[in-house]
Order: C-alpha cells, then structure tokens, then sequence
C-alpha cells in the first residue's frame, strides 16, 4: 500500500502550461491521466478498507496516510487529504457505528491542522463534512 500511496501522491504537481508537442493538448490529457490514476488508488484503497471495515481497519488506513497528510510538499498533502476524505465517507456510509469523541476529535485535528493560508488548496477537503 505504502509503494502505491508514493507511486501517486508523490508525483510532481501538474503543471496547466506543459505541452509536450506544442499542439496544446498535452495539459487536458495529463490532468486526465492523473484523475484516472488517483481514481484508481482511491478505489484499491476503499477495497482495501472493505476486507478490515472496523474502526482499527480505518485506523490503518490514516497510519499509511498520516505521513502524506503531514507532507511539507502542499500537493503531496491535498492529495492526502482528499483521499482521506473519501475514505471516511466510505466508511461512514457503511458502517452504522458510534465514533468516540476523543477519536473524532484526533481526527478532525490531524485534518485541520492542514488549513493554513499557504495551504488554500487543501483546506476545503481537510473540512469536508461526509454526508
């Protein structure tokens, strides 16, 4: 898990003003490619999460993640942030549980704690409320 979490949240931004070939086209189709692949390991994690649904399972989950949520890299971080977000809508519209307050308010605090004014980008998945 940790290999593919790298393979992707590692990648350099994506850059709106790269055009391999000068045709124009090469931006549309990287950011794309992009969303397929981030699609693709948020979709390998909630089959992950699937096979441990329990609080210790989800817990696993933000331990692989934690380090790329705390990232000094701003895009490395909203990446993190975004799939963390989707993995607690999955989970919260699976599971009929009760979440301890001491646990959602680790939660809410390692999430938050991304909001500051150089991370603008990752603020509004940090505070996404699942539905």
């Amino acid at each position: 898990m940790d290999a593919c979490l790298a393979g992707v949240l590692a990648l350099p931004p994506l850059d709106p003003l790269w055009d391999h070939d000068g045709d124009g086209g090469d931006a549309a189709y990287s950011e794309e490619l992009f969303a397929d692949t981030l699609g693709a390991l948020q979709e390998l994690l909630k089959t992950l999460l699937q096979r441990s649904l329990t609080p210790h399972g989800l817990q696993d989950m933000f331990a692989h993640l934690g380090p790329w949520i705390k990232s000094s890299k701003q895009h490395e971080r909203q990446r993190a942030v975004e799939l963390s977000a989707a993995l607690l809508d999955f989970y919260l519209g699976r599971l009929n549980v009760s979440v301890s307050l001491h646990q959602w308010d680790r939660l809410c605090v390692l999430l938050s704690s991304q909001c500051h004014p150089s991370a603008v980008r990752v603020c509004p998945s940090a505070v996404l409320v699942p539905s």
